[in-house]
């Protein structure tokens, strides 16, 4: 019965997700981001196999935007497949070596190609922003490119008892700062659920020499999502603007 329920909970999850992805398709253009890995629910990862995606590659030798044949392989979803026989989960991989950061689809501003990288991060402890409801002790990141410097932080307050009786919730902004200019880039509001945030690349991606950002955020426990902010894309008065996000849901 607890798997039934947990099951419910996922598909409630992405429908959410999936009217959310659908307007952000429409919002930027249909540029689609997917990660590769294993255990993605239903359609997360919009992609097909045989496809040919661009992905980002940081190794040893450097970075660069690569195309790459994605493979997709159907597996057991242990939450929503009762029935193993369905499979109705998703494998994602690529035909390289390395893993890539991200792939893009539909993206026209970014050619293969190299690339440059200021920062390489992960979802480990050392690339938090935020851990739950406490911020991270390195909550400012200072991303220097060219001889500029940038500023990636993030703003939280406790919600006071007249918002919200209790005290750990939290109202959190990721902000993007650069000389006079400061950018809120994502601003779940208050939230009760802070999951960890992290930095996961940052560097020039598209050639303008300016910052292009890709990171993990969330507002929910359950909820794990991605995002890509180029600054090539910017609008007047901006420094980046979001053009794909990617997000999968947990148990």
């Amino acid at each position: 019965m607890s798997k039934l329920f947990q099951a419910i909970g996922v598909l409630l999850l992405l429908s959410v997700l999936a009217g959310q992805v659908l307007l952000q398709s429409a919002k930027t253009g249909k540029i689609l981001l997917v990660e590769t890995g294993e255990g993605f629910h239903g359609d997360e990862a919009p992609v097909k196999d045989g496809e040919r995606w661009l992905g980002l590659y940081v190794t040893g030798g450097g970075s660069s935007l690569i195309t790459s044949k994605v493979k997709v392989e159907r597996v057991v979803d242990p939450i929503v497949d009762e029935d193993e026989n369905k499979m109705t989960g998703k494998s994602v991989s690529v035909d390289h070596p390395a893993k890539p950061v991200f792939l893009v689809k539909g993206a026209a501003m970014m050619k293969p190609g190299l690339v440059t990288t200021v920062y390489q991060g992960g979802r480990s402890e050392e690339h938090w922003l935020i851990n739950g409801y406490e911020l991270a002790s390195r909550k400012t990141l200072r991303l220097r490119l060219g001889a500029g410097e940038y500023q990636l932080k993030v703003l939280g307050r406790k919600v006071r008892p007249s918002e919200n009786p209790n005290a750990e919730f939290l109202n959190l902004k990721l902000a993007l700062v650069f000389g006079g200019q400061t950018q809120i880039l994502y601003s779940p509001g208050i939230v009760d659920e802070a999951t960890p945030w992290s930095l996961l690349w940052a560097g020039d991606v598209n050639g303008d020499e300016k910052l292009d950002l890709y990171v993990s955020v969330s507002w929910h426990y359950n909820v794990s999502e991605t995002r890509l902010f180029l600054s090539s894309q910017a609008k007047p008065g901006q420094l980046v603007k979001e053009v794909a996000k990617f997000v999968t849901t947990g148990c």
